[in-house]
């Protein structure tokens, strides 16, 4: 038999028995009506297929026997017999297609539940965090990674980002946090280069030299004056927006 149709079929067993679900030739659809109003979210075909730490790495290894969710897969590889990937577009490698605010499985199924850079592309990372709380058993990890100092990156979509305090906002009362850290590919000068080589990169060639080659130096200088140079007035609306200190709206309540 097919070794992805045989984890398929054991993935089925895990499901909610409320749930509806098809089972494709590759993976299993749990769309349901909520995922049409994501639809607008999955135009782009960029979508991230980081490889896990190896820190996480280990822990899937230490729970072969049991099954692991990685909530917001992206297109990433099916490494491990033991792994789920949760998408809700069905990009290479993705089991099963839903979305995050309302997982498909039962009550505490897995051993471990990964979520890597994703709740900063989800509508409701609240709901969305309950929810891989709940299909948790009890004595298993979760493993959350969120954008913090970063730019936007629409990878379907991007609503927002978390300090450590907001991410640790959204465990329940049952989870006790056992490590609290910055790890080594979220340390400050990732985003200082995320940010500064994406800054030169949306300006016009000429005046992205004129930015490149100013000392750091230049760059500590009152806001109010900087943001008068062709180095900040060069930058289109779009490239504003996604490398914005501030963000801001406006809107009028319309009569019924």
């Amino acid at each position: 038999m097919n070794t992805l149709l045989e984890k398929l079929n054991s993935v089925c067993e895990l499901l909610s028995p409320d749930k509806s679900f098809t089972l494709k030739e590759s993976y299993i659809d749990c769309s349901t009506d909520l995922l049409s109003i994501h639809k607008h979210d999955i135009s782009s075909e960029s979508t991230s297929s980081h490889n896990y730490p190896s820190e996480l790495e280990e822990l899937i290894r230490e729970r072969q026997d049991g099954w692991v969710l990685d909530c917001g897969s992206g297109s990433r590889e099916r490494k491990f017999k033991n792994v789920i990937n949760f998408e809700i577009h069905p990009y290479p490698g993705v089991d099963v297609v839903g979305i995050a605010e309302e997982l498909p499985f039962k009550n505490q199924s897995f051993e471990l539940v990964i979520s890597l850079a994703v709740l900063e592309h989800v509508k409701n990372p609240e709901k969305a965090a309950r929810e891989m709380q709940r299909v948790l058993k009890p004595g298993g990890l979760i493993w959350i990674d969120v954008a913090f100092m970063q730019p936007y990156h629409g990878y379907p979509a991007h609503f927002y980002n978390m300090t450590q305090q907001g991410l640790e906002q959204l465990l329940t009362k049952e989870m006790k946090i056992i490590r609290d850290e910055v790890p080594r590919y979220g340390t400050p000068i990732w985003s200082l280069s995320w940010i500064v080589s994406k800054y030169a990169n949306c300006l016009p060639p000429s005046t992205r030299e004129t930015f490149l080659s100013l000392p750091i130096s230049e760059l500590l200088k009152s806001p109010e004056v900087l943001c008068e140079e062709s180095f900040a007035t060069d930058l289109d609306e779009v490239s504003r927006k996604e490398m914005a200190a501030t963000v801001s709206i406006l809107a009028r309540k319309e009569h019924n």
